[in-house]
């Protein structure tokens, strides 16, 4: 059995000087990778052609790739040359294009992640900047008891949310449970960020909005139009993780994953328009360069906003 998939990203799968041609194929080559690691006995191959390939001859590749060297993954033809893809791994240097000062202004999604809670530290350690932090998750209340209890006393809080359960005559069980800790953990971190911003001497400016709700997203990226008129760094982290191999994954919680990802930043995107807009970065995860099983969901957004 084999899976051999097209696209025209340049020929090199984006990763040569000109870039990614055409960006949506990212999203068909994170999908295929992720899905060779779930079915390592199948022939599973992504194929990259340059925009000039001719129909007849990016077939011809297809045909010819599905029966022959069953071990590589990623294909690319590009001049004469059929290239592959390897990681290598460089230090990061150079100077700092973007300095960072109390001047400031960013826009990060996912806030209540732990660990974008703890980019925003650092941001804000290395700036005491602006901040306008983005997430579905309401903005936490400092004065909420079971916030202070989740960091100082988890396990009795734990047993204490099991007893409110049984005692509203709700269905007391461990899943329940882990639900509600669940929802206290982003509540704790999207505090623990607003608090490490203030904390380094910056401003802190919470927007809870559905990502996949353009017009959430407009309303708030015009309150930040009208608090600071720019964005110096976008930090698209959010993201969801349902992990599950393909043949046990429902249509809905690939399209939730995929969309909160991919339709997030379009929506942030087309919302910005021409309001400054300094460096964009978008938070990706190993789900994307090693494709981890039971992740095409993740690793086909990440790929594409990659490209």
């Amino acid at each position: 059995s084999f899976l051999v998939s097209a696209t025209r990203l340049g020929g090199k799968h984006g990763f040569d000087a000109e870039g990614a041609v055409a960006p949506l194929g990212g999203a068909v080559g994170g999908l295929t990778k992720t899905y060779k690691r779930e079915k390592p006995e199948a022939t599973v191959k992504v194929v990259d052609n340059d925009a000039a390939s001719k129909p007849t001859t990016v077939a011809e590749r297809l045909i010819a790739e599905s029966l022959f060297d069953p071990g590589v993954c990623e294909v690319g033809y590009a001049g004469d040359g059929r290239w592959t893809v390897s990681a290598a791994f460089d230090p990061l240097t150079g100077d700092r294009p973007l300095p960072l000062s109390k001047d400031s202004v960013f826009a990060i999604t996912g806030a209540a992640g732990s660990i974008v809670s703890a980019i925003i530290a650092d941001l804000a350690e290395s700036s005491g900047g602006t901040f306008h932090l983005l997430d579905l998750t309401p903005e936490p209340d400092p004065n909420d008891e079971d916030l202070k209890r989740f960091s100082s006393d988890r396990d009795g809080l734990q047993r204490e949310l099991f007893d409110r359960l049984k005692q509203s005559g709700q269905k007391a069980t461990p899943v329940a449970v882990q639900r509600l800790l669940a929802d206290l953990e982003r509540k704790h971190a999207a505090l623990r960020a607003i608090e490490s911003v203030r904390a380094a001497g910056g401003t802190v400016h919470y927007h809870s909005v559905n990502l996949l709700d353009k017009d959430a997203v407009a309303t708030a990226v015009e309150a930040i139009r009208e608090e600071s008129g720019r964005i110096d760094a976008l930090v698209h982290a959010a993201g969801l993780e349902i992990s599950h191999f393909l043949p046990d994954k429902k249509p809905s919680e690939f399209d939730l994953v995929f969309d909160v990802k991919a339709n997030g930043w379009y929506h942030l995107l087309s919302a910005i328009v021409d309001m400054p807009l300094g460096a964009s970065v978008v938070v990706s995860s190993f789900a994307r360069p090693f494709a981890t099983g039971g992740q095409t969901d993740n690793s086909a957004p990440n790929k594409l906003l990659a490209k």
